[in-house]
C-alpha cells in the first residue's frame, strides 16, 4: 500500500510535487524524490476521529522551540517513511536523528506532534489514535512519563502522574 523506504532515508519534493484531496484514507500530499524512479511520500490523512478530537480540544499549544536543542544545529526535511510505515516531518539534527519539533502520521489515522531528542519523543506532546483517545503532556523516552491528561474517546478522562506508558502515582480521573 505504501513504499518501504529505509529509515531516514531523505525524500525531497520535485517539482511533481502536488495536494491531492482530503478523501479518507487517501493521501493529502505527495512527495516525489529526486530520482524519477524512486517511490512517492504520502502524508497519510488524519482518521475523522482525530480530527474530532482536534476539534473538540484545538489545536495543541506548544513552544516549538522548548528543546535542549538550541545548542545543536537542526534541519528540516520533506516527509520522510520511517519505521511501521510511519511519516515524520520536522526538524533532524546532525546525526539524521528526529530531534526538536517534529509530527509523526501513522497509517491507521492517527497523529503525535511534540518534542523529539536524539529520536524519541522526549518532553511535552499530544499522542490521538485512530479512535480519537488523546494523551496530552510530558514524554520520556518515546512513552508517557511525568504528568500528563489522558481522554478516551468516550470521555473518560485521567489528569494525573504517568510512568512508562502508564497511569501512575497522584491523579484525578472522571468518567461519564
Amino acid at each position: 500500500l505504501h513504499p518501504q523506504i529505509d529509515n531516514h532515508e531523505n525524500i525531497t519534493p520535485s517539482k511533481n510535487t502536488k495536494i491531492t484531496s482530503f478523501i479518507e484514507n487517501e493521501p493529502k500530499e505527495v512527495f516525489k524524490s529526486k530520482d524519477d524512479d524512486a517511490p512517492i511520500i504520502k502524508l497519510y490523512e488524519l482518521h475523522q476521529n482525530v480530527k474530532n478530537t482536534i476539534t473538540k480540544f484545538g489545536e495543541f499549544s506548544i513552544d516549538k522551540d522548548d528543546t535542549d536543542s538550541k545548542s545543536q544545529e537542526l534541519f528540516q526535511k520533506p516527509p520522510v517513511l520511517i519505521e511501521n510505515n510511519n511519516i515524520y516531518v520536522g526538524s533532524w539534527n546532525q546525526n539524521n536523528l528526529k530531534h526538536g519539533y517534529g509530527c509523526i502520521y501513522f497509517p491507521d489515522g492517527g497523529f503525535f506532534e511534540g518534542i523529539f531528542k536524539n529520536d524519541l519523543m522526549n518532553g511535552k506532546g499530544r499522542l490521538i489514535n485512530h479512535s480519537g483517545d488523546m494523551y496530552e503532556g510530558d514524554f520520556l523516552d518515546g512513552k508517557a512519563n511525568g504528568i500528563g491528561k489522558y481522554i478516551s474517546g468516550e470521555g473518560i478522562t485521567y489528569i494525573g502522574s504517568w510512568k512508562n506508558d502508564k497511569q501512575h502515582g497522584m491523579r484525578k480521573a472522571h468518567w461519564l
